[in-house]
């Protein structure tokens, strides 16, 4: 079963586009800066509350800032991260919410951030359509 998670909540994600819709839900929602985990588990629950951090294999985070059009793709399985051919760094370090504010924000490098939120979408659908590390991206070392 494929999962994705903001914070401490976890979502089932039944396919590519309720991937999509997941994606674009789940960074959308206010403040509209989000750190997304996607995963898969051989685990099949109901619920995926009732899986634990050791019945998913987290393999690919976006970290999607959609006030500046930016976010950071990486593939955590080989601690990579993801760059979009011709998007330069954005031009302000990014602020990512793992959880709801008050918990601080992660900034990330300006040059971290070389993905639009709509490539880091492609990237999460062809990663739950493949299970296999996305290729809408060039990959370098984090």
């Amino acid at each position: 079963m494929w999962v994705a998670s903001r914070g401490v909540s976890w979502f089932a994600v039944d396919g590519p586009e309720q991937a999509e819709e997941m994606f674009w839900r789940l960074a959308s929602d206010p403040p509209r800066q989000w750190a997304l985990e996607f995963g898969h588990s051989d685990r099949t629950v109901t619920d995926p509350r009732d899986l634990d951090d050791g019945d998913v294999a987290w393999s690919l985070r976006a970290e999607v800032n959609l006030l500046v059009g930016r976010a950071v793709l990486q593939w955590l399985p080989d601690d990579m991260i993801g760059i979009e051919p011709g998007v330069p760094a954005c031009h302000v370090p990014v602020e990512i919410w793992e959880e709801a504010p008050p918990t601080p924000a992660i900034v990330r490098p300006a040059d971290q951030a070389r993905v639009t939120p709509g490539t880091a979408c492609r990237a999460v659908v062809e990663y739950v359509t493949t299970g296999k590390r996305p290729t809408c991206v060039e990959w370098v070392a984090g």
